[in-house]
């Protein structure tokens, strides 16, 4: 993952670790919220691992699905995934983040 990218991430959830499992932990959950908006037709989602998310939508919805998964109160649980649903529901609305679908004639 990008450095600017886990640094942004890393602040975000509140944390200066250095500790590679949690660092490896951290990339994987911004891999699977990256796929899970690639999955839902949303192209901004998809990003070269080592590229830093530029799309300042897209990065907030991933550090609000980390949060989600790095959060220890239930109520911000179930806040954060509300929150990272409404959000990915907004971008699937937006044609600047969905898939042009091809005209078959």
């Amino acid at each position: 993952m990008n450095e600017e990218t886990l640094k942004s991430i890393k602040t975000s959830l509140r944390t200066i670790t250095q500790n590679a499992d949690i660092l490896q932990d951290i990339g994987e959950t911004v891999a699977a919220c990256l796929i899970d908006l690639g999955l839902k037709g949303i192209v901004n989602g998809i990003v070269q691992e080592d590229e830093k998310i530029e799309d300042a939508l897209i990065l907030q919805a991933v550090k609000t699905y980390c949060k989600a998964n790095f959060s220890k109160d239930s109520k911000d649980i179930e806040r954060y995934q509300n929150s990272y649903e409404m959000m990915k529901q907004d971008m699937r609305l937006s044609s600047d983040y969905m898939e042009k679908k091809e005209d078959v004639a």
